[in-house]
């Protein structure tokens, strides 16, 4: 599947950044399958989701909503890369913008990556959950307007499904690195 593909290469592109023991936020984080990934480097992995997948060892999960992971005020950790793939499309806009996206800032180490892949218009047809949010390349980039943007596009795919119909997906993408504090 061509979505497949797409989030293959997103990963593949954060992947390059990362090195053995680096500390990942995957948020979001599904079944598990990309913060698999990371963790096979060797990072050390935290996975926030919902729900879990216990077949995925060496990563540290939470259980719980991301509103509720990034609203504990003993949460201190900080991150060389912040992982957030089809996510943020199923939450408030609002929260993004206050909560969300200067909790990143402020929990990621200078140097550091934050990767976001969301959606910026419904797709075609539309997921049974309807989209919260759509969110352009420039509105995030805005967000990390002194970080160094790796990567900014806003793609059209399509692909069909396992009964040969046709979908389409709208995607953001958003990779930015926290510059390094100067001394």
């Amino acid at each position: 599947m061509m979505t497949d593909q797409a989030s293959r290469k997103f990963i593949t592109e954060v992947l390059k950044f990362l090195k053995p023991e680096d500390t990942v936020l995957d948020l979001g984080a599904g079944l598990g399958k990309q913060a698999e990934r990371f963790a096979e480097t060797g990072a050390l992995v935290t996975a926030v989701d919902k729900r879990t997948n216990p077949k995925v060892k060496n990563i540290i999960w939470h259980k719980i909503p991301v509103e509720d992971f990034i609203s504990n005020e003993n949460n201190k950790q900080k991150y060389q890369i912040i992982f957030s793939q089809n996510l943020l499309q199923f939450l408030n806009k609002e929260w993004v913008f206050s909560e969300l996206l200067p909790w990143l800032n402020n929990h990621l180490e200078p140097g550091g990556i934050i990767a976001i892949k969301t959606f910026y218009q419904q797709s075609e047809p539309a997921f049974p959950e309807p989209l919260s949010s759509l969110y352009n390349a420039d509105e995030l980039q805005n967000f990390f307007n002194d970080y160094k943007v790796i990567l900014k596009n806003q793609e059209e795919i399509i692909d069909s499904d396992m009964k040969g119909k046709i979908r389409k997906f709208f995607l953001t993408k958003l990779i930015v690195q926290k510059l390094l504090k100067a001394v």
